[in-house]
């Protein structure tokens, strides 16, 4: 059976399954830096988003499936982060989602070009997905902001160690629910 989706939006799609697995890849690393500094709640927070994004993969894997596409797989490009500071990750996050929003935002404008109504109803719920990412990575870098470097001080440091606990139990007590868009 022939695919329904064009040959350029389905290479677009498997390059976002690839882009996926290097997210899920980078949230890995901040979740190894999180787990080697002391702070299991944050590495905790960052793995349930590697795995979130590795789910990501697979229902851009499953759309090309069920669109009688033949799935590309490219290379992961690996990566070796420098991790200077705590905030770092959280500022690296936030930069990474807006990169997959962009990504994602490419496809559908695409699809939009060549009138594929199926590949845009597809991605909107990427689309709110996104949004959604954008913002909890801005609400942790803020978070971190406000209650942990708006606390450290040379006069405050106790205070600054107990904010930065209290965010690390807050943000440790996140559930993993795999996405309702995979199938079982």
């Amino acid at each position: 059976m022939k695919s329904c989706i064009s040959n350029e939006i389905a290479s677009l799609i498997s390059e976002q399954i690839k882009k996926e697995y290097e997210s899920s890849y980078l949230y890995l690393q901040f979740a190894d830096y999180y787990e080697k500094n002391g702070l299991p709640g944050f590495a905790a927070w960052f793995t349930i988003q590697a795995r979130e994004e590795a789910d990501h993969a697979l229902i851009f894997l499953q759309y090309l499936h069920e669109t009688n596409t033949e799935v590309k797989f490219y290379p992961i490009q690996p990566s070796s982060l420098n991790i200077k500071s705590i905030r770092e990750p959280l500022e690296m996050a936030l930069k990474h989602e807006k990169f997959v929003t962009e990504s994602i935002n490419k496809i559908f404008e695409k699809a939009d070009s060549e009138n594929d109504f199926r590949t845009k109803l597809f991605l909107s719920w990427f689309i709110t997905e996104q949004f959604e990412e954008e913002i909890n990575a801005q609400n942790f870098l803020d978070s971190y902001d406000l209650f942990v470097n708006g606390n450290c001080s040379k006069d405050s440091e106790y205070h600054c160690k107990s904010a930065l606990l209290e965010m690390d139990r807050k943000y440790g007590e996140r559930k993993y629910t795999p996405s309702s868009k995979l199938s079982a």
